[in-house]
């Protein structure tokens, strides 16, 4: 949903194709998982203090979910006030909006509650992503960690939602640097590079997700509802044309 409402408009008025390529890493298929777990290893006592159990997580070769998508507007809007609000806020709509609806008329998805689906499916309850914008020349880096409860840590109450990596005055915003972000992109196996549009990354899928899982889930629970639509892509080397 979010794909296709994030389509290029065109010069000529006509909406560009949609291009997503979806797929599962791990270690066996180049995951770099001493730098992944340099990443997640911070969060680990917090996860178990949320009510988040260590056996969600394999550390030993974790499986990752990546989404990316090609050519679409990426996340619009200001990326340091959480507190903004229409349709073309997609940064702060996707980051801090869930059940709140943003969307109107004939957007997809105007709930707002997709996206938590993002969490619910990783052992650590987190969302990575990497996004580019329109007719931008730079990325953005961030992540989120939404826990079923609130919780006690040595002493300290905490909210149960977290996000990564930085914190300026209150607000989180997102990593600019881009040699950290190359980090990110390399031991993710990114593949977008300066198409904008936005690289989503899933830690910890459950050990029995596979891909024709997750192919079958794809094409029973959403291609079958944009057959009309104008998307093509990739999912796990199985080309996806809806045209």
């Amino acid at each position: 949903q979010n794909v296709l409402d994030a389509r290029v408009k065109l010069p000529n008025g006509k909406i560009a194709m949609a291009n997503i390529e979806i797929r599962i890493i791990d270690k066996d298929s180049g995951l770099n998982v001493e730098e992944f777990n340099k990443i997640f290893d911070p969060l680990e006592n917090y996860l178990v203090a949320g009510g988040h159990p260590s056996k969600a997580r394999n550390f030993d070769n974790p499986k990752v979910l990546v989404l990316e998508e090609f050519n679409t507007v990426g996340l619009t809007g200001e990326v340091d006030n959480s507190r903004r609000h229409g349709e073309e806020e997609r940064w702060t709509n996707f980051w801090f909006s869930e059940g709140n609806p943003s969307k109107s008329g004939n957007s997809l998805g105007r709930k707002g509650e997709g996206k938590i689906t993002y969490h619910i499916i990783s052992g650590a309850r987190s969302v990575i992503a990497v996004t580019r914008r329109e007719r931008e020349d730079k990325d953005f880096l961030f992540g989120k960690c939404i826990l079923m409860e609130k919780f006690e840590y040595k002493g300290e109450y905490y909210m149960n939602h977290g996000y990564w990596p930085l914190i300026r005055d209150n607000q989180p915003v997102p990593e600019e640097d881009p040699a950290k972000i190359k980090k990110i992109k390399d031991i993710f196996g990114l593949k977008r590079t300066t198409e904008s549009g936005t690289s989503w990354i899933i830690p910890y899928l459950p050990q029995n997700y596979s891909e024709d899982i997750l192919i079958r889930e794809f094409v029973k629970d959403f291609f079958y509802s944009v057959l009309s639509e104008n998307i093509k892509g990739t999912i796990c080397g199985q080309r996806i044309d809806s045209s």
